[in-house]
């Protein structure tokens, strides 16, 4: 299972801090911050985690070209419903909350893509 997470500055640390956890899970993770979020390289992510305050439908789009199909995953605050349901709206094909627990993150994803495993 490959993972990327695109993050705005605010969110930096915990974003590494969430890949540091998944890599402890077993998966394969990387991080792009601020202005990186739209550096493309070879990596294809098997799924992407979107945590940027207002995560848009152009984001969305941009993070399925990054591989053949990704799951795209909005990362937004447990009591944010409409937040969530722009998510949702916009294109996202999984929405979590708050604390992320790459664990239960992993379990999500899955769930979402069959034949994966961390």
């Amino acid at each position: 299972l490959r993972v990327r997470v695109l993050a705005d500055e605010p969110r930096s640390g915990e974003a590494l801090s969430l890949a540091e956890a998944l890599e402890g899970c077993g998966v394969e993770a990387d991080v792009r911050l601020g202005d990186d979020i739209v550096v493309s390289d070879r990596v294809h992510p098997d799924a992407v985690v979107v945590d940027v305050g207002v995560p848009t439908g152009e984001l969305a789009e941009y993070c399925r070209g990054l591989s053949l199909h990704p799951l795209v995953v909005a990362v937004a605050e447990p009591d944010d419903w409409e937040g969530r349901e722009r998510a949702r709206a916009a294109g996202y094909d999984l929405v979590v909350t708050r604390p992320l627990v790459a664990e239960r993150l992993i379990e999500r994803l899955c769930e979402k893509l069959p034949g994966m495993r961390a």
